[in-house]
């Protein structure tokens, strides 16, 4: 068991619902893309329901392709 400062709980809590890649497309550029191959994902969500729906909330910033058996993530 491990006691964690209150700043450091904020932190997480922030951060998980913002979304595990908000850090990694807040420094992406308009046209970069997110690349996850078959097998990539893990999570019980689809990928594109999981984006779609956590990122483009109001305002739509990310818009998902399917190529060949990848998936595209890609910031607008």
């Amino acid at each position: 068991m491990q006691v964690i400062e209150r700043d450091e709980v904020q932190k997480c809590l922030a951060a998980q619902k913002a979304g595990l890649y908000s850090e990694v497309l807040e420094r992406m550029e308009c046209g970069m893309a997110l690349r996850f191959g078959p097998g990539e994902w893990s999570m019980r969500t689809s990928l594109p329901l999981y984006f779609l729906g956590k990122y483009n909330r109001g305002k739509k910033t990310v818009s998902v392709r399917k190529v060949g058996q990848d998936w595209l993530v890609v910031k607008l």
